[in-house]
Parts: C-alpha cells; structure tokens; sequence
C-alpha cells in the first residue's frame, strides 16, 4: 500500500497487513496498531504514536537479546510479574485469566526468559523499529513505486 503522507490519526489499524507499505511522512499519532503487521514498512518521516501502541503492532522474530528485553518490558506491566517464572518453568501463559493486556506482541521465548535488561518503552519501540522495519534503499523505494505506476 502507498499511505505516503496519509493523514490516519486516530485510525484503527489494529490486524492491518502493513507489510512492505510506504507509510513515509504518514500521520499516524493516536492510531490504534494493535496485532497491526508493519514488517518492511517504510516509515521515514512519519509521525508515530506511543511507543507503547508501536509495541502493540505484530513483532515476531526478532532477534533474541531484543526479545528478552521486551519479555522484562512486558512483565513489569503485569500485576503479578512472578508469573513469567512461573511460565518459563513450564507453567501457563502469564495473561492466562489476568483482566489486563499485554504490554507488547512479540514472539516470546522461554529460554530467554531472565536474561533482559530494563529498557524504557521508547527505546525498545526504536531498536523494534530498526530491526522489522530498517530504512529502504532509493532503490528499493523506485522499485516498489514502479509497481504501482505499471498498474495506473
């Protein structure tokens, strides 16, 4: 999808397949991202929400120290963050009958469990970002134009 400069501000976005869209200079403050899938986006220039609605899009596989940062992230938002030990030992889901949401939606990985560091929220949305959505080449961006303009 072509969303350059779209203005979205308080869209709800939440399951949307953003993969590979050109959201350059999009306005998407207030925008819901929730299970939103933004892998390969082009977001240069746009103006994001929270970092925390950021860390509410789809994020799987990413690499492991920045999964286990997000997995500390994640329970420090929860009510009762013993629940993780728990879970890693072979225990349920942490948010298995707990009446809040997760923090961020990512693959999590028990065997990484106990290994993260503290992080704020806008530095894990950043090293997020950098990791599913790394900058385009000119290149790449006339290719992915071009697809377009061979439809018009």
């Amino acid at each position: 999808a072509v969303l350059r400069g779209a203005v979205l501000s308080d869209a709800d976005l939440s399951d949307a397949d953003l993969r590979g869209a050109d959201l350059r200079g999009a306005v998407l403050r207030g925008a819901d991202l929730s299970d939103a899938d933004l892998r390969g986006a082009v977001l240069r220039g746009a103006v994001l929400p929270s970092p925390t609605a950021v860390l509410l899009a789809y994020w799987p596989d990413l690499e492991a120290r920045l999964v286990a940062d997000l997995m500390l992230f994640d329970s420090t938002c929860h009510p009762d963050p013993t629940a993780f030990d728990r879970w890693a030992a072979g225990g349920d889901c942490p948010y298995s009958g707990v009446h809040v949401e997760r923090a961020a939606r990512f693959r999590e990985r028990k065997e990484l469990w106990g290994k993260g560091q503290p992080c704020r929220p806008y530095d894990l949305m950043v090293r997020v970002l950098a990791e599913a959505c790394p900058e385009w080449s000119e290149e790449k961006l006339q290719k992915f134009m071009a697809k377009f303009k061979a439809k018009e």
